[in-house]
């Protein structure tokens, strides 16, 4: 063999080398493809069995978020297309103080507080024990605090002022709950017809105001350091002064009969229980104004920092009334406000009952909702009190005439929030429907020219016969009204009334201010719309009615001479 051929390599173990590299390779890469698969596949163990009762618990621990949505008010806008009354929409922030702390959230911290695994002080929060309910009104108080501190930051306002807000709503709930109550007190005695009976009726008022005195005291006794309101929700002390205030007022003036004492003693019971759950709900599930109208940079970041940081607290989307032309037809347009305390007649006489109520009787509300909500979450959407600011009503005017087309229908939106308060995603929305647009006969121009007119002093002058013009008040108390109709048709081109105000002044919420100057008995009136509300003797007026019956009659000249 020849050198040459002894130092050429063998074929056969080359060959060799190249088969077992490419099962190398292809042993790597199917490693790396099978990779992947092995990893999800150990995901998945993980959740569905070593961690899966914690995920099933939490998926138990998500709740969901029942939201009433208001509808947009119709336009009210004059007979050549001029807008009187629109919409403009608002954003304000609430906080529901029962949302502050989650369920999930509340059994943890009363674990904390009390050093018992969190299933042991679930197992006493369910029992009602008493070392329970103390622990869990700590933690709310400390959960609601630690909420309002982060929202001051956020919205660069004092922790102070939004507190203070927070515990001026919740006495408007408890103020309310408890006129209810007086007033169903006063309808469970119409038909004892005594005088005792009569005094326990002003008994039951006297009632109320002695329990809202209560919960003051409460609210005061409370504060924390540095004279802060304290909010009373799910406070079962402050709830147990109230009703002791309420019931040695209504001590005193009870039935001397044994018989009516006895029947009123079982009604007040009855009805102080039901009032007391009502508020109980309203306090912990209503929400509590804290901005009525926020500025677009504080709603914008409470919606990008909610859920886990800012449980419970929400941006509220509503729209608000508003009057371009200000004080021109604001009497002919009238006001609106929220359903509240003014009593209705309920048919059977007595002291009437809560508007909302009457309203929720008459099923006004669900009429809105029909086939949207399952019945059980309508139930707690009345439980609690959603409907309240649902939408607002016509009061005086034109808003009052026409609020059944005006008003709108009402939405729901259903949310699904987890155990941090988190939204995760909408079950159910039903949008509102906004109300129909009004067109008047009145044109504004008239109506403005009118008014200004209504608005010029008179002054001494001669009169083409020889008298003289009376002179009138001073222009800022100057009492008149004015009408102008197309003789044609009969419409209504202006209808003034002075002295007038801005429309604007009187949407809700309305200032104490204004409402004192606006509503003052001893003032000029100017929320009275005197060409339609006012008394007053036709005068000359009447001749031409009487003419024309004359001449209709057939008497003609005759009847003049």
């Amino acid at each position: 063999m020849s050198p040459a051929a002894s130092d050429r390599p063998s074929a056969v173990p080359s060959d060799r080398l190249s088969r077992s590299g490419l099962r190398r390779r292809l042993g790597v890469l199917g490693a790396a493809l099978l990779l992947p698969y092995a990893a999800v596949l150990a995901r998945l163990l993980d959740w569905q069995v070593a961690r899966g009762a914690e995920h099933a618990a939490r998926a138990e621990a998500n709740t969901r978020d029942l939201e009433v949505l208001a509808p947009i008010r119709g336009e009210i806008r004059d007979a050549t297309g001029v807008l009187l009354a629109g919409e403009t929409p608002v954003f304000g922030l609430e906080v529901v103080a029962g949302a502050t702390l989650p369920a999930p959230a509340l059994r943890e911290a009363v674990a904390g507080i009390l050093g018992v695994p969190p299933a042991e002080a679930a197992r006493l929060l369910r029992r009602g024990d008493r070392d329970a309910r103390v622990a869990a009104r700590v933690a709310r108080e400390r959960a609601f605090a630690t909420v309002l501190a982060r929202l001051a930051s956020l919205v660069s306002i004092p922790e102070r002022d939004l507190l203070a807000r927070a515990a001026e709503a919740e006495g408007r709930i408890v103020r309310r709950e408890e006129n209810a109550l007086a007033r169903g007190i006063a309808r469970a005695l119409e038909g004892e017809g005594s005088v005792e009976a009569a005094r326990a009726r002003e008994a039951a008022r006297t009632a109320a105001a002695a329990a809202c005195e209560a919960h003051a005291a409460a609210q005061a006794a409370g504060a924390r350091g540095g004279g802060e309101p304290v909010l009373l929700a799910g406070d079962p002390a402050p709830a147990a002064a109230i009703s002791r205030a309420r019931g040695e007022a209504l001590a005193g003036a009870m039935p001397g009969e044994p018989a009516a004492r006895e029947r009123l003693d079982r009604a007040v019971r009855t009805l102080a229980a039901a009032a007391e759950a009502r508020r109980a709900a309203a306090l912990r599930y209503e929400p509590l104004t804290l901005i009525p109208e926020a500025t677009e940079e504080q709603w914008l970041a409470v919606d990008v920092r909610g859920g886990e940081d800012l449980p419970g607290v929400r941006v509220a989307e509503r729209g608000r009334r508003r009057y371009p032309l200000g004080a021109v037809a604001a009497q002919l347009l009238g006001s609106i406000s929220f359903p509240g305390l003014r009593a209705v007649p309920t048919g059977q006489g007595g002291e009437g009952a809560d508007e909302y109520e009457a309203m929720e009787e008459e099923g006004v509300f669900r009429r809105d909702l029909e086939g949207v909500l399952e019945a059980e979450d309508y139930q707690e959407l009345e439980r609690r009190s959603a409907f309240r600011r649902a939408f607002a009503l016509g009061r005086t005017g034109v808003e009052a005439a026409a609020d059944r087309d005006l008003r709108g229908r009402l939405g729901v939106r259903v949310t699904e929030r987890d155990a941090q308060g988190r939204r995760l995603r909408d079950l159910l929305v039903a949008p509102p429907q906004a109300g129909a647009p009004v067109r008047l006969t009145i044109r504004a121009d008239l109506q403005a020219a009118a008014e200004k007119a209504l608005r010029r002093p008179f002054r001494p002058g001669a009169l083409p016969n020889g008298g003289t013009r009376p002179v009138a008040p001073p222009p800022e108390v100057r009492r008149a009204a004015a009408v102008l109709l197309e003789v044609r048709t009969g419409a209504i081109l202006a209808c003034a009334s002075a002295p007038g105000h801005d429309a604007n002044a009187l949407v809700p919420p309305v200032s104490p201010e204004a409402a004192r100057v606006l509503f003052d008995p001893e003032g000029p009136g100017p929320t009275l719309h005197r060409a339609s509300q006012g008394l007053y003797p036709p005068g000359s007026v009447w001749k031409v009615v009487v003419a024309s019956a004359l001449l209709a009659d057939g008497r003609g000249s005759d009847a003049f001479d």
